[in-house]
C-alpha cells in the first residue's frame, strides 16, 4: 500500500494588540486536522460554533476536524466572566467570530510537504500549586496571603509535562510547533506571544507556536515572566530538536456532545467562606449569585474533543481544569504520549476534581467562572478516556 506524503500549513491574525490567532493545518491521506488557537481568555460556545460551521463549508472539513483553544490570558478583551471584569465584550466576540474562517483558509491554502514529531520534556521547576491546605481555613490560595502557623501542605499534585509536536518540511526545517504546559498565565503581558516572541529569536525567523494550555487551573508559575519564558524556550527548543518526524503519521479525532450541571447557586453556601478569606470580594460573588440565578441555566450543552496524530493524542476539557484530572487522564491512555489541555471548543469555567469542592477556595466559589457542578470533572475525564480508546481501536476506520 502506498502512504500518501503529509502536508501542513500555517496561518496567524493579529486580533488585538499583539496577541494573535493562529491555525495549523494537517492533512495525511483521507484524514484532515486544523488547530485553530486564539490568545484570548476563553472563546464562548456560541460563536465558537458560529466560526466552525463556516470553516467547515469553506475548507471542506467535518466537525471533527476542527478543534479550537484558547490560550486563557487575562490580557486583552473580556471575553469570557472573570472576576473583576463584568460585562463581555460581545462586538469582539462577534467580529473575530467572522475573521476566524479567513486564518482558516489561509493554513489550509498554505499546504507543503511536511511530517511531525513529538517529545515531552519535564518542567517540574518552574510551576507550584497554588492552593494550600491549612488546619482551620480549608484551602487557602497563595495569591490572598496565606495565614501564619495555618499552612500543612500544596493541596493537589503539578503537571510538569511540557509536551511538544514539531511540524517539519523536507529540508527538516521547523514550519510550526504546537506546546503545551499547565499553569496558570497571570502575568503582565501575555505568556504564549512573549514565548512566541522568544522562539522567534532562537530560530533566527518567524516560526508559528501554538499554545495549548494544560490543565493548571490550580498551578502558578514560579518566577517573573522573563525568567519563565526563557526556560519554557529552553525546554521547547531542546524538545522539538529531539522530535523524531513520521511524514505518514495517522490523523483522527472525535468529538463528543455532553450536558453538564450547573452548581446550585439559588443557596449561597460560600457567602462565610468569602468573608472570612476574601472579604474584598464578597460583594462581587453576591453580584455573580445573581448573575447567574437572572440567566437561570441549570445545565450547559458542550463538546468535548479528543485528537491523535500518530502516537501523540490531545484531549481538551471545555474549562480550566485542576491538573489531577489531567494527569488521571494522561494516566489512564494507551498513547505514548498524551497531552491534556484545557478551554478546548469553550469557556465553561473551573473544571475541579470532587475532593477539591470540600477544600472550597476561590475556584470553589459558585460565580459564572465557577458554575459546573461537583462530578463534572470525573465525568468529563471519564468521557475523555473512552475518547481515547476509542481512537486508539480505529475510530477512523
Amino acid at each position: 500500500m502506498k502512504l500518501k506524503q503529509m502536508t501542513a500549513g500555517a496561518a496567524e491574525l493579529e486580533i488585538c494588540e499583539n496577541q494573535f490567532a493562529r491555525a495549523l493545518a494537517i492533512v495525511s491521506g483521507h484524514r484532515k486536522m486544523l488547530f485553530l488557537v486564539l490568545d484570548l481568555a476563553g472563546f464562548p460556545s456560541e460563536y465558537a460554533e458560529g466560526s466552525l460551521a463556516v470553516i467547515c463549508a469553506q475548507c471542506g472539513l467535518s466537525s471533527d476536524e476542527v478543534m479550537m483553544v484558547c490560550s486563557g490570558t487575562r490580557k486583552g478583551p473580556v471575553t469570557s466572566p472573570r472576576y473583576g471584569a463584568v460585562e463581555v465584550d460581545e462586538a469582539f466576540l462577534k467580529d473575530l467570530s467572522g475573521k476566524l474562517p479567513h486564518i482558516a483558509s489561509d493554513a489550509m491554502n498554505a499546504l507543503n510537504m511536511a511530517s511531525v514529531g513529538t517529545y515531552r520534556a519535564s518542567m517540574p521547576h518552574i510551576a507550584h500549586e497554588g492552593r494550600y491546605l491549612t488546619r482551620n481555613y480549608k484551602v487557602v490560595n497563595e495569591w490572598m496571603g496565606l495565614p501564619r502557623n495555618e499552612v500543612l501542605s500544596p493541596e493537589g499534585p503539578t503537571d510538569p509535562d511540557l509536551d511538544v509536536l514539531v511540524v517539519r518540511d523536507l529540508a527538516g526545517e521547523p514550519l510550526s510547533l504546537i506546546w503545551s504546559y499547565g499553569a496558570s498565565d497571570h502575568f503582565e503581558k501575555s505568556l504564549a506571544q512573549a514565548v512566541q516572541e522568544e522562539m522567534d529569536n532562537r530560530f533566527g525567523r518567524h516560526v508559528p507556536c501554538l499554545y495549548l494550555p494544560g490543565c493548571g487551573a490550580n498551578v502558578q508559575f514560579t518566577y517573573d515572566l522573563g525568567k519563565t519564558v526563557g526556560l519554557l524556550a529552553d525546554s521547547i527548543m531542546a524538545a522539538q530538536a529531539m522530535a523524531c518526524c513520521d511524514p505518514a503519521a495517522i490523523i483522527d479525532s472525535v468529538k463528543k456532545n455532553v450536558i453538564l450541571p450547573v452548581r446550585d447557586y439559588f443557596c449561597f453556601q460560600d457567602q462565610a467562606e468569602i468573608e472570612l478569606k476574601y472579604p474584598e470580594g464578597s460583594v462581587a460573588f453576591a453580584q455573580e449569585i445573581e448573575a447567574l440565578k437572572k440567566d437561570g441555566q441549570i445545565a450547559f450543552a458542550t463538546t468535548i474533543q479528543a485528537v491523535r496524530i500518530g502516537n501523540f493524542a490531545i484531549a481538551g476539557f471545555p474549562g480550566n481544569s485542576f491538573a489531577a484530572l489531567g494527569l488521571e487522564l494522561k494516566a489512564r491512555s494507551s498513547f505514548k504520549t498524551t497531552c491534556a489541555t484545557g478551554y478546548c471548543n469553550d469557556s465553561l469555567g473551573y473544571v475541579m476534581p470532587d475532593k477539591s469542592f470540600a477544600y472550597g477556595g476561590f475556584e470553589g466559589w459558585t460565580a459564572r467562572w465557577a458554575k459546573l457542578s461537583k462530578g463534572c470533572g470525573e465525568f468529563l475525564t471519564d468521557e475523555l478516556s473512552a475518547m481515547l480508546k476509542e481512537l486508539i481501536a480505529g475510530h477512523a476506520q
